[in-house]
């Protein structure tokens, strides 16, 4: 028997859940479905800036978000949303257009566009080709890079995991990149906690940054998901969204 697996229902996927965003909402604050706990005070609840809309998604819909109109999803920092020992996120993600230059910020804390301040990401760097997963432990920022030009109109399952050890991105249920990296977490942003940008060091969202496609299903954890989990997510493609059952 995997030990790993703590609840045959949703496979322990509520064990260390901080917030998840099913995005079916058409307008308007987007709610985090996940309930309160120990680690949370109160639901991480989404505001929409300049007034993104939605389309189908790979679960129900999904926030659609459009670059030219600057659009995007954040939370005020709070300490649900700082990590130390481990984390996870994971995200549905679908590209309308892929830049040759932009750094585009899907989901994550970001402290700035100098990458040694971002706590944690997932973005994509158009100059690069490249998917990228961010930490910063100590004043070290660590990324696990995966280049791969993603194909628009195509729903990609992507899931950060850090451990303690190393920092491993999974791009449809594959690791698609893991470097080894070890060390509390720095959690001293008090930058905003973004879906579709990134910010600077006073917490202005940047444009350039903005995210030009749909996102679905959004999941952030205190720890780190194991194999079985990230299967249970990615359904054979088909997805998962809360209750996670």
């Amino acid at each position: 028997m995997n030990q790993g697996i703590t609840n045959p229902t949703g496979y322990g996927l509520q064990n260390g859940l901080i917030s998840f965003w099913n995005l079916e909402e058409s307008s308007g604050t987007r709610l985090d479905s996940a309930p309160i706990t120990a680690f949370k005070a109160s639901a991480n609840n989404l505001t929409a800036n300049n007034a993104p809309a939605n389309q189908a998604g790979k679960i129900g819909n999904a926030v659609a978000l459009v670059r030219a109109s600057n659009q995007y999803l954040s939370i005020a920092s709070n300490s649900s949303l700082q990590f130390s020992s481990a984390m996870s996120l994971s995200a549905w993600v679908y590209f309308n257009t892929v830049p040759s230059t932009n750094l585009l910020g899907i989901v994550g804390k970001y402290a700035t566009t100098n990458s040694a301040i971002n706590e944690y990401a997932l973005d994509f760097a158009g100059s690069l080709n490249t998917w990228q997963f961010k930490v910063r432990i100590g004043s070290t920022q660590s990324i696990a890079q995966y280049t791969s030009i993603p194909t628009v109109s195509t729903w990609y399952f992507a899931v950060c995991v850090y451990n303690g050890s190393s920092i491993t991105l999974y791009i449809n249920n594959a690791a698609a990149s893991t470097l080894a990296a070890s060390g509390t977490l720095n959690n001293s942003s008090t930058s905003p906690f973004l879906i579709g940008a990134m910010c600077n060091t006073v917490g202005t969202e940047l444009s350039s940054t903005a995210f030009d496609g749909a996102i679905d299903a959004v999941g952030l954890w205190n720890r780190a998901l194991n194999a079985e989990e990230m299967t249970y997510l990615y359904n054979g493609g088909n997805g998962r969204q809360f209750p996670l059952l």
